[in-house]
Formats: structure tokens, sequence, C-alpha cells
């Protein structure tokens, strides 16, 4: 079912027909621990009918009430921080239970699922923005150099709001991973991200002018 609800060329028909098998099946199993790899998906998706997102959200957070600490909650709580349906208390709630996450998981290779939905919301207090990007660069003292890492470092440029020595630090970051991963197509948001920053110092814009690009050489090879 999980790779059903992953596809992004379903017909309206086929996507509210998949979300209902979803859901049916939900109805039985929302209780396992398991339920994470179709309620994720199925909360990820755009095209739920109101009464079907409703469904989702509330197995979703049944679900949460059992295993909010467990490693693949990052599956229910990274969509749950971008949906739109929550009141603020809903929305306040599980924004607190997702730094809680936080604090135990930073440093799992998954984690970037939570910390890039954190580094997007435009509504943390000062306090939980601190505990994100503390997050975000304890991540990046672990994976700041493989592929992967575009997808924290890029909302974290992304930001803002963040201090000079945090942002110096991302910046820094940044253009050390494009030194190593800039000629693959998979650098375009790390690109984008340092490109749309009007801070930078003329030393780190000359060495994103001069950073390896995908059209200056072979970008067939994976990273």
């Amino acid at each position: 079912m999980k790779p059903l609800l992953q596809r992004a060329d379903l017909t309206p028909d086929q996507a509210q027909r998949a979300a209902s098998h979803a859901l049916a099946w939900l109805d039985n199993h929302q209780a396992e621990l398991s339920a994470a790899h179709v309620l994720g998906p199925l909360l990820k998706r755009t095209d739920l009918t109101p009464a079907n997102a409703r469904r989702a959200f509330a197995a979703g957070a049944t679900w949460l009430d059992s295993y909010a600490t467990a490693a693949v909650a990052r599956f229910i709580l990274a969509p749950f921080l971008i949906r739109s349906e929550m009141t603020a208390e809903q929305a306040q709630r599980y924004l607190v239970i997702a730094l809680a996450w936080l604090d135990d998981h930073a440093t799992a290779h998954g984690a970037p699922l939570v910390l890039r939905a954190l580094l997007a919301r435009d509504d943390l207090s000062v306090d939980d923005m601190g505990k994100a990007v503390t997050g975000a660069f304890a991540w990046l003292d672990h994976y700041a150099a493989t592929a992967r890492a575009r997808y924290v470092l890029a909302p974290l440029l992304d930001r803002t709001d963040l201090g000079p020595p945090a942002a110096s630090r991302a910046v820094s970051l940044a253009l050390a991973w494009l030194d190593a991963h800039g000629s693959t197509e998979k650098a375009t948001l790390v690109r984008d991200a340092l490109s749309a920053r009007s801070a930078l110092n003329p030393v780190e814009a000359h060495t994103l002018t001069i950073a390896p690009a995908p059209d200056r050489c072979n970008t067939s090879n994976p990273a």
C-alpha cells in the first residue's frame, strides 16, 4: 500500500480509492507500530478529501499517543508539522512532540524528515527555533558530507532569523558540501538556498561562484 500512496501520477479517482483502502486498513491496524508506513505517505498526500484528511489526522493522532518517541514517528510528525487542518492548539501540541522527538533522535539518519519540516515553519518561538537549529547542527556534525545533508542545509539556509554565528556555520558547511556534491543535480537545493542569501561576504560569494556545477561535468554518476 505504501508504494501506491507514494505515487504522484494517480488520477483524482485513483487517489481517493487508494486513500479509502488505506483508511479501511488503518481502521483495523492503526494501533500497530508498522502502521506508520501507511500513515506517513497517506498524510503527505495533498489531494485527500476533507473527510479523508480528518480521518487520516485522527488515525495519526491515535498512533502518536502510543508511539511518539519511536524512531518511525518521523513519518507521522513530519506531515503533521505542515498540514493545515489543525487548530492552533493542536499545531502547538505536535510541535512540542516533534521537538521532544528531536531530543532523542537528532543524530538519527532519518531525522531530516522532522528537521526539514520544523525549519520550514514561520511560527517558531525564539526558544523553539533555537532547539530546531541545535538539532540541525547536531545532525550535520554526523552527516554534513552526505548527499542527504541537502535536506537540512537548504531549509537551514532559508531561515532569515539565524544569528550571525549560526548563519556563518551553515554557509561554511553548505560551501564545503558543494565542493563535494556541486557537480550533481542534487546540489540545486543547496545552491539555490545559498544564492538567495543576501548576507554572504565577498569570500563566500566568490566561493559559491566557483563551486562545481552540474553543467560543467558529468552528472550521471549518483552522489
